[in-house]
């Protein structure tokens, strides 16, 4: 007899309607104490029911409980009859033949078009978006085909790597070039760099227009270049980049580099290429350059990137800060960081601090180990005068550094506008103000003074129908340029036999802007320039040519 102490539970997931009269033996927990006994409801006698078997259950009722078992067998003849009529009407509906049953379990072969299809879908996605080839491999991924498509069997990684990548690779490189071969000029970029692991690539990219007038950029090699980065070297790179793609270094117009002075050497002097400095670097090196020399700056820069490390590395201070900025009603932004390699990155530090200082000063006023970060009004008065120096820069760098139009075209305004307006000393600003903005000036200034580089700046800015020839201000210059125009004009004509020139329709549409991203425009600055050059008396400027 079962123990009176003990609790009979239901068995779970079972079908057979015997169970209704017996059950499982289970502690105050409800916990099964044994699951191959069963306890019959009736008479809590003890059945032995290994593995579900419903053998000793009838056979104990009939013995015991006769009315029972009578009920069980006709629980079980119904069951019976509708599991039967189910199963009849099912079939007489639509009953499958035997190829179609086979068809339903059968696998895609390899030589299908629909195999083929999801396969270059799934190689295009890890090739697109960057993803471990091993992504295959994982059993969420192969899931997921699974119930997009029951008949397809992945592949596995290595075919990815050694047949279906490579052919995509191969595919795309002949759309790319057709396309750059099918340019007259193009222009590229070319850059070096290091991957997390510290191995050095070099990338190189080339810029041209299509027959449509639309902008292309295409990314032609991201080569490892494990030899010394020497003029030697990388000019050779280089050499054998071109021939591999088929290109004519004498369609190339001009290649844009940082200022390396390896770089530098390989393009100018070995392979004597025109070359054209970056204007995000040049942008770059001039604000770092003008802060450098500057303790007071330097402290000052060194006590916020602290500060942030402060605040970054203790969750008790980031509570402390959210509450702080509830109290105060300032917005709820954490403090940034600057990143070496973004000179973006430390105005928007400073900007933060400036932002978040009663906050800042509000939290540590109360910790006596941190206190010593709080800036003084001497450090507000050096990050305020760096805001108003060099705040308005960030604008340019994005003006500048897109691949969705020319920009080329645009230095000179910019350099225009830097020196007249963004970048002019002013009698209201701090001594501090004044000479980092004297100090990028002058570095920028000094990038872009070669005779070749200002005739390639010329050429570009009188092609752009905004500018025509309102900057180049000596006569000489511009009589040189139109010059050189027509006669490059001539030579294109005479090489491109049976081409027409191009007609109004062929003009290329203007980019549309994000409306989201709320950075000025050129066009902006220019008109901010013409306003203020057309309310003074001075001899007329390039803006007034404008208006």
């Amino acid at each position: 007899m079962a123990d009176s102490s003990c609790t009979i539970v239901p068995k779970k997931k079972v079908v057979s309607p015997v169970w209704d009269y017996f059950g499982l033996r289970a502690d105050s927990e409800g916990k099964i104490i044994d699951d191959g006994v069963a306890v019959c409801r009736q008479c809590n006698g003890n059945v032995r029911a290994s593995g579900g078997n419903t053998s000793n259950l009838l056979s104990h009722l009939r013995t015991h409980h006769p009315s029972k078992y009578t009920l069980v067998l006709q629980a079980q003849r119904e069951k019976a009859k509708e599991l039967s009529t189910a199963s009849s009407s099912s079939t007489n509906a639509s009953q499958a033949t035997l190829p179609e049953l086979f068809t339903k379990t059968q696998k895609y072969e390899r030589t299908t078009r629909r195999w083929r299809e999801i396969t270059d879908s799934i190689t295009y996605c890890i090739s697109k978006d960057m993803l471990p080839i091993y992504t295959v491999e994982k059993e969420g991924f192969r899931r997921l085909t699974y119930t997009l498509d029951s008949k397809y069997e992945i592949p596995s990684a290595k075919y990815f790597s050694s047949v279906a990548i490579p052919a995509l690779y191969e595919k795309t490189r002949e759309t790319v070039a057709v396309e750059v071969q099918s340019s007259y000029y193009f222009s590229s970029t070319t850059d070096m760099w290091t991957s997390s692991t510290m191995e050095p690539y070099l990338s190189y990219t080339v810029h041209f227009i299509t027959n449509d007038w639309t902008l292309q950029s295409r990314c032609l090699q991201t080569l490892f270049v494990p030899k010394d980065h020497n003029a030697d070297n990388l000019s050779e790179v280089l050499t054998e980049t071109l021939a591999q793609w088929k290109l004519e270094v004498g369609r190339q117009v001009f290649i844009t580099t940082d200022n390396g002075s390896n770089i530098l050497c390989a393009t100018t002097v070995r392979l004597m290429w025109t070359q054209l400095s970056c204007f995000g670097h040049n942008l770059h090196l001039a604000v770092v350059n003008s802060i450098k020399d500057e303790s007071r700056v330097q402290r000052c820069l060194g006590l916020c990137r602290k500060l942030v490390s402060a605040f970054s590395h203790s969750w008790k201070k980031k509570r402390d800060l959210t509450k702080a900025q509830n109290d105060l009603g300032v917005p709820q932004h954490s403090l940034v960081t600057d990143c070496p390699t973004r000179w973006g990155s430390l105005i928007k530090m400073i900007d933060r601090i400036l932002e978040q200082e009663a906050c800042i000063r509000q939290v540590l006023v109360v910790d006596r180990k941190n206190a010593h970060f709080i800036p003084t009004w001497q450090d507000l008065e050096v990050l305020e005068s760096m805001k108003v120096a060099l705040g308005q820069l960030d604008d340019f760098t994005d003006m500048l550094s897109g691949e969705q139009k020319v920009t080329v075209s645009s230095i000179k305004p910019v350099l225009h506008v830097l020196k007249s307006k963004v970048l002019k000393v002013c009698e209201g600003d701090t001594n501090l103000t004044n000479s980092l903005k004297q100090r990028v000036l002058d570095y920028l200034l000094n990038k872009y003074d070669d005779n070749d580089v200002d005739e390639l700046l010329n050429v570009c800015t009188y092609l752009d129908p905004r500018f025509k020839g309102v900057y180049i201000e000596n006569e000489v210059d511009l009589a040189l340029v139109k010059d050189r125009l027509a006669r490059e004009g001539t030579e294109m004509i005479e090489d491109q036999e049976g081409v027409s020139e191009p007609t109004s329709s062929s003009q290329s549409s203007s980019t549309v802007s994000d409306p989201s991203i709320k950075k000025r425009k050129l066009s902006s600055w220019l008109k901010e320039t013409v306003e203020l050059q057309s309310s003074s008396s001075t001899p007329q400027t390039p803006d007034q040519k404008i208006k």
